[in-house]
């Protein structure tokens, strides 16, 4: 039997724009943006859903870790952005796609995401989210496609957190 997944190819993004491909200054207005946006998904997701959340004890509490996650759908970000602790300083990566969309592409451009073109090698997008990893700061990277019937092991230099659908999140360190 052929494996489904092979059959369809893998999104590619359709332009290239590497000028806005870059680690964000973390600006005091960032800062508060980021505060903000944080606080507002956070207090939705309190009211309108039933979040049950484990494994927070094992984000670290500094330095720098690496977290990826799949997500079946879109709402799969605003989820962990929830999810997360307030402590853990975030920086984001998002499909460049998604830049000019007239909800997202704001919100996204205001918090400072790291954008990549998807499908290419994007060196320019590997450096800025190396330099986020430098500063000490977490990094989240959204997979393109979805792994079926599982998550996948990642490594980093510090501290990796791997999280997958109905699971909680582990704690790997190299």
């Amino acid at each position: 039997m052929p494996d489904q997944s092979s059959s369809q190819p893998k999104p590619v993004t359709d332009w290239w724009r590497p000028e806005l491909v870059a680690l964000s200054p973390l600006t005091f207005m960032r800062k508060l943006t980021r505060a903000f946006l944080r606080g507002l998904v956070k207090l939705i997701a309190f009211l309108l859903l039933r979040m049950e959340i484990k494994g927070l004890e094992e984000f670290p509490r500094q330095g720098p870790a690496l977290i990826v996650f799949n997500h079946l759908g879109d709402a799969d970000v605003v989820l962990l952005a929830a999810a997360f602790p307030i402590y853990l300083a975030t920086e984001g990566i998002g499909k460049i796609d998604l830049y000019d969309h007239w909800l997202v592409g704001p919100l996204f451009r205001a918090y400072g995401v790291i954008w990549i073109h998807r499908g290419q090698p994007d060196r320019k997008a590997i450096r800025a989210a190396l330099g986020c990893l430098e500063q000490g700061a977490a990094h989240l990277a959204r997979k393109a496609a979805t792994v079926t019937g599982g998550w996948r092991k990642h490594r980093c230099a510090g501290s990796c957190h791997q999280s997958g659908r109905d699971r909680a999140v582990r704690h790997r360190t190299k």
